[in-house]
């Protein structure tokens, strides 16, 4: 498949109530999207980077950076058998995880809805529920 257009968008979004832990209390979350699109099919990732590096070392300043500096052209450049193919081509990229968790994110979006399969079908998936946790802090 080729991707044939990837663009990014840097958004502020409110949370309905502030999200407090011991060491910071949030009343908003800056998010890198990115819409990937391939034969008229468009695809949708967002980032999980916080505001600050304290988790990773990334936020959404620099996810945003490395994805249209580096991460874009190199996925516009591939042709991709299958989006496990995205790992293939960002890989030689050190560290970034949730940058290019983005971009693989609408890439099998992409490819579940050119199948016109679910996408938990397209990762494998067999359970009707799945478990959830809480982050107390």
């Amino acid at each position: 498949m080729k991707i044939e257009r990837i663009e990014t968008f840097l958004i502020r979004l409110p949370l309905k109530s502030p999200y407090e832990t011991s060491g910071s209390r949030e009343t908003h979350q800056t998010r890198v999207i990115a819409r990937v699109e391939s034969g008229g099919v468009v695809g949708w990732g967002e980032s999980v980077a916080p505001e600050t590096p304290w988790y990773s070392g990334e936020t959404p300043e620099t996810v945003w950076w490395l994805l249209d500096a580096i991460a874009i052209p190199r996925i516009l450049a591939a042709d991709l058998s299958g989006p496990d193919d995205t790992s293939s081509v960002l890989g030689w990229i050190k560290d970034h995880r949730m940058a290019k968790a983005t971009l693989e994110m609408a890439i099998w979006d992409v490819f579940a809805k050119t199948a016109n399969v679910p996408l938990a079908a397209l990762l494998g998936g067999t359970r009707d529920r799945i478990l959830c946790g809480v982050a107390i802090g």
